[in-house]
C-alpha cells in the first residue's frame, strides 16, 4: 500500500492516475447501461420557443429515421432538481422502443427562464404554482419530429412537474372534444340554435338535419381539420406524486352557448406511492368529480368518463385488463376518457422518481394508452419487454462511483498540491500546542449529544426549512436551497454550543481549550493560497465532470445527491451563497475537528468521525421509515421530500471536513472546499424556478 500513499509523490501521481480511470471507465459503463448498449440514441437538444433555451435530452432506438412513426413521451422532474432525477424513466421507455423527451424546465439545468412562459408567467408576478415553464413548448417540440407519431404523444411529470405537465396538456388538450366544438361550429359558424337539451347530442345529426348540401360539405371539411388537431393533442398523461386537489380534471366550459361540465381531453391517471404525504383521493371531491363518481372510485382500476350522463363506468383492473383482449378499454383510450388511480406502492414522495415500482407502472400505462412497447401492442408479432425488465439502476450506480472517484482524484491531487513550494504554506504546524487528553467518557458523550443535534436538524429543517425564508434577487434559487440553509444553520448554532461546552471542559481539566490545534489564526497569505488551493480542485472537479458529459453524457449523482453541469451565471450567483454558506462551514469544520483521537489509526478515527456526525440524520430517516411499515396514518414523522441529499451530503462532507484537516492541520481548507461542493450541487441541481431569474449578458455572451 505504500505504493498508494498520499504521503509520497509517487503514491499521490499514482492515485490520481487511478482515480481518472475510474471516473472514465465508469462513464463509460453508465453510458452503456443508458443506451442500452448502443440499442438507443441519447443526444442533449436544446430548442428556443421564446426567447430561452429549453435543454433536454432526447432518447430515440438507435437507426430510427424519418420514415419510423414512432410514439414518444415527455418526462419531466418536480421542484428542486432538473433532468438528471429522471434519466432513469426517460431510458426505459426509451429500451421499449419510444421516443423519449427528458426535459429540465425553464429555470433548471441549462434551461433558461423567458420573460413569459406559455401561462404568461415571468416577469411580473411570477407564480410557481401557475407557471407551465416549457413543457407545452416540449409538447410543441416533439411533435415537429418526423419520426414521432403525433396521435401517440404522452407525458409524465413528478411533483411540480406533474403539476406543469396537467397545465400544459390542457393548453394543448383543453376540455372540449370534437363533438363539443362541432356543436360550436353549427351554432357559432352556421348560426344554428341549440337548446340546453340537445347540448350533449351528436353534431353530425343535427348538421345532417339542419343543413343545406353545400352547407354541409363545408361542415365536414371544418370537421376534418378539427378532427386532425384533436387527435395529434396528447393522448395520455400522467401525474406523478400529486395529490387530488392539485389538478382540476374537469371545468366549466360553454357549449353552443350553454354552460356545461367537461373533463380534459386526454387519458388521465394519477400515479402515487402509498407512504407519499401527497395522497388523498378517493375521500376528495374534487377527485370524484373528475372521475364522475360521487360515491368513490377504487384504485388500480381503469374508468371511462361519460360527461354526457356525468356518470363513469369500471373497465376492469390495471393489473389484468389490456387493449388487446378488452375492447371496451380500447375503446375509451382511443376516445381519451379513460381515468386511472395507480399506486407505485411502499414509495414516499421523492422515492417515486427513483423507484423500481414507479416504472413498472408507468411502462404498464403507457404501453396501454399509447398502444406501444417494441411494437403496436395490438399486432400479434410484438414482443413487449416486460415492465420489470429494468437496468437504469446500474447507471445510478456507476454515476454514484464516479462521483466517489472524483473526490478520491481531489484528495489525491491537493495531496500532492500541498507537496510543492507553491501550496505547502497552505499546511500549519501541528506541533505547537499540546492537544488536550482524551477523556473518554467526555468524548461519547458530545458523540451522543451530536447525534441528537443531527437528528433534531434535519427533523426541524423538514418541518420548517422549506418557508425558512423567501428567495430573493441575491438568494434566488429553489426551497430546497431554503431547507439546506436552515438545515446547515441549526446544526452549526448547535456545533457552536457543543465547542463552547468541550472548550471549557478541556479547560478545566488540562488548561488547554483545543482552539489552537484548529489553527485558525493563520498568515494572510496562507488564507490566500488555501483558497487559490480549494478552488483549483473544485475546477479539477467540474473538468472531470464535463469531461465525463462531453464522452458520455454522464453527471455526478445518486438519487438526489449530485453533482452535475451548470450555466456559466450560476458560478457568479453562486458566490452569493458561498458569502452566506462559508461561516457556516467554518464553524462545523472546527467542530468536526475539535476532538482527534490519537489512540487509534487514523482511518479508524476518520471513520468513527464520519458515523457520529451522520448517523442522526440516518437514524431520523431509520425512524420515518419504520413508522411508516408500522403505524402509517397518511402523514409522515419528518417528510424528507427535499431532505434524502443529505443522507448522503453529510458524511462525505464530514470527510472531506477531517481529511483535508489531516493534510493541512488546519481547518479552513476543508470548510472551503465543502462550501464549493455544496454551493456547486445546489446550483447545478435546483434552479430558479420558484422565481423569476432570466438570462441576463453573461448568459448572452457565452450562450
Amino acid at each position: 500500500m505504500k505504493k498508494l500513499s498520499l504521503k509520497t509523490r509517487e503514491g499521490c501521481t499514482r492515485l490520481i492516475a487511478i482515480f481518472i480511470i475510474v471516473i472514465l471507465l465508469s462513464g463509460f459503463i453508465a453510458r452503456a447501461f443508458q443506451n442500452d448498449f448502443g440499442n438507443i440514441k441519447v443526444e442533449q437538444v436544446s430548442f428556443d420557443s421564446r426567447g430561452a433555451i429549453l435543454n433536454a435530452e432526447l432518447y430515440y432506438p438507435a437507426g430510427t429515421n424519418d420514415t419510423d412513426s414512432l410514439p414518444a413521451i415527455v418526462v419531466t422532474h418536480g421542484g428542486g432538481c432538473t433532468l438528471g432525477v429522471t434519466k432513469g424513466i426517460a431510458a426505459e421507455f426509451a429500451r421499449r422502443g419510444f421516443v423519449v423527451l427528458n426535459v429540465s424546465a425553464y429555470g433548471t439545468g441549462l434551461s433558461d427562464q423567458p420573460i413569459y412562459d406559455e401561462a404568461d408567467q415571468g416577469v411580473d408576478g411570477f407564480n410557481m404554482m401557475q407557471a407551465i415553464n416549457g413543457l407545452y413548448d416540449a409538447l410543441c417540440y416533439i411533435r415537429t419530429l418526423r419520426f414521432v407519431d403525433a396521435t401517440r404523444i404522452g407525458t409524465v411529470g413528478h411533483s411540480m412537474g406533474a403539476m406543469r405537465t396537467f397545465a400544459a396538456a390542457v393548453l394543448d388538450a383543453g376540455y372540449l372534444s370534437v363533438n363539443d366544438t362541432m356543436l360550436n361550429t353549427l351554432y357559432e359558424e352556421f348560426g344554428i340554435e341549440i337548446s340546453a337539451d340537445q347540448v350533449n347530442s351528436d353534431a353530425d345529426a343535427l348538421a345532417e338535419e339542419s343543413l343545406t348540401a353545400d352547407q354541409l360539405a363545408h361542415y365536414y371539411t371544418i370537421k376534418e381539420t378539427v378532427e386532425e388537431h384533436y387527435n395529434t393533442r396528447v393522448k395520455a398523461e400522467v401525474a406523478l406524486g400529486i395529490g387530488a386537489g392539485s389538478t382540476a380534471m374537469d371545468a366549466t366550459v360553454e357549449v353552443a352557448g350553454h354552460e356545461v361540465t367537461r373533463g380534459v381531453q386526454t387519458n388521465f391517471a394519477f400515479v402515487t406511492g402509498d407512504f407519499d404525504s401527497l395522497w388523498g383521493f378517493t375521500d376528495n371531491e374534487n377527485a370524484r368529480a373528475g372521475w364522475n363518481a360521487p360515491d368513490g372510485f377504487n384504485q388500480d382500476e381503469w374508468y371511462s368518463i361519460d360527461d354526457a350522463t356525468n356518470s363513469s363506468v369500471s373497465l376492469g383492473s390495471f393489473d389484468t385488463e389490456s387493449i388487446v383482449s378488452n375492447s371496451e378499454l380500447a375503446e375509451a383510450i382511443d376516445n381519451r376518457t379513460t381515468r386511472a388511480l395507480l399506486s407505485t406502492g411502499e414509495e414516499t414522495h421523492s422515492k417515486e422518481f427513483f423507484s423500481q415500482g414507479t416504472i413498472d407502472v408507468l411502462v404498464n400505462y403507457f404501453s396501454q394508452t399509447l398502444n406501444y412497447n417494441r411494437g403496436n401492442l395490438t399486432d400479434s408479432s410484438t414482443q413487449p419487454l416486460t415492465s420489470t425488465n429494468q437496468i437504469w439502476m446500474y447507471r445510478a450506480v456507476f454515476n454514484f462511483i464516479a462521483l466517489l472517484a472524483m473526490f478520491g482524484l481531489l484528495f489525491s491531487l491537493g495531496s500532492l498540491l500541498l507537496k510543492t513550494k507553491t501550496f505547502a504554506v497552505c499546511v500549519s504546524s501541528d506541533k505547537a500546542v499540546a492537544r488536550p487528553k482524551l477523556n473518554k467518557p467526555v468524548y461519547w458523550v458530545m458523540s451522543l449529544v451530536t447525534v441528537a443535534l443531527g437528528f433534531v436538524a434535519i427533523y426541524l429543517a423538514n418541518k420548517n426549512g422549506l418557508f425558512f425564508f423567501d428567495q430573493s434577487p441575491f438568494l434566488p434559487l429553489g426551497r430546497t436551497a431554503v431547507l439546506t440553509v436552515y438545515f446547515l444553520l441549526l446544526l452549526t448554532i448547535g456545533s457552536l454550543v457543543i465547542m463552547a461546552v468541550s472548550v471549557i471542559m478541556n479547560k478545566k481539566s488540562c488548561g488547554a481549550t483545543g482552539l489552537a490545534n484548529l489553527n485558525i489564526k493563520v498568515p494572510v497569505m496562507s488564507f490566500v493560497k488555501c483558497l487559490l488551493f480549494s478552488i483549483l480542485l473544485i475546477i479539477v472537479g467540474y473538468s472531470c465532470l464535463a469531461v465525463s458529459e462531453y464522452l458520455f453524457g454522464q453527471d455526478f449523482r445518486l438519487w438526489m445527491t449530485a453533482l452535475s453541469d451548470m450555466k456559466v451565471e450560476w458560478w457568479t450567483l453562486g458566490l452569493h451563497y458561498v458569502i452566506l454558506l462559508f461561516p457556516l462551514y467554518f464553524v462545523l469544520s472546527g467542530a468536526v475537528n475539535l476532538t482527534i483521537r490519537t489512540d487509534i489509526p487514523e482511518w479508524k478515527d476518520t471513520l468513527i468521525t464520519v458515523i457520529i456526525n451522520s448517523v442522526g440524520v440516518w437514524l431520523c430517516c431509520l425512524v420515518n421509515y419504520i413508522i411508516m411499515k408500522t403505524s402509517y396514518d397518511g402523514t409522515l414523522f419528518s417528510s424528507f421530500i427535499c431532505s434524502y441529499q443529505f443522507v448522503l451530503w453529510v458524511p462525505i462532507t464530514t470527510y472531506i471536513a477531517r481529511k483535508m484537516y489531516n493534510l493541512t492541520k488546519n481547518v479552513w481548507s476543508g470548510a472551503m472546499i465543502n462550501t464549493f461542493i455544496i454551493v456547486w450541487s445546489m446550483m447545478s441541481s435546483l434552479g430558479v424556478n420558484d422565481t423569476y431569474w432570466g438570462p441576463n449578458w453573461i448568459s448572452n455572451f457565452f450562450n
